[in-house]
């Protein structure tokens, strides 16, 4: 409620249950009832916190400072500096997570619908993504909510590639090629380690 941008994942979370609702099998009933009861849940602390602030007459500050100020910002800049610091600083997680963005979504176009579950993180990931060029001014804790979905769909991709590494038949194949991974994800740890340690300074 206090942060908006949140509202930039509800295109992914209600495309997977179009997806889910759409499924060419029984128990139609009760995946509507999943849905109503999702829902349910999602309204539950809104309505709460809405309900305490009606109560205390402060309604319409809560809306008027939490959301309308915020839509009606004069000022709008570009999110495109902001997007090569976040890949200057997470070099390996923004590579990879994107990967992994791209895997994720192709799951939804294919026949077995029941993995499509797995593409809610890169759909709410790209409903955020989208929204950087949506919001007047896209500060930098913007990205907080982006990272930890890249950094899951990261290490996906980089499971996937271990994984493939370990099927491979030359046991010195298997080694060298796990043992470059590992280097490669911390070797691109060292540049935000270090920008942490300067700001720690």
């Amino acid at each position: 409620l206090c942060t908006q941008k949140v509202l930039f994942t509800i295109p992914g979370s209600a495309a997977l249950w179009a997806v889910y609702l759409l499924e060419q099998r029984d128990g139609r009933g009760q995946r509507a009832r999943d849905l109503l009861w999702w829902t349910a849940g999602a309204l539950m602390p809104i309505t709460a916190m809405l309900a305490v602030f009606g109560l205390r007459g402060g309604l319409h500050a809560f809306v008027e400072f939490n959301l309308l100020t915020n839509l009606g910002w004069p000022a709008r800049f570009s999110p495109v500096s902001l997007l090569v610091q976040l890949f200057h600083e997470n070099a390996l997680i923004v590579a990879l997570g994107l990967a992994g963005l791209v895997g994720g979504a192709i799951r939804l176009f294919q026949p077995d619908r029941s993995r499509a579950v797995s593409a809610l993180i890169p759909l709410q990931a790209l409903g955020l993504a989208a929204g950087v060029f949506v919001i007047p001014v896209p500060y930098a804790q913007y990205l907080v909510m982006l990272l930890p979905l890249l950094a899951l769909l990261a290490s996906r991709v980089l499971v996937q590639g271990i994984s493939a590494s370990l099927r491979l038949r030359s046991s010195s194949a298997r080694v060298g090629s796990v043992t470059a991974l590992c280097a490669a994800a911390v070797a691109f740890t060292l540049a935000p380690l270090q920008i942490m340690a300067s700001m720690l300074r």
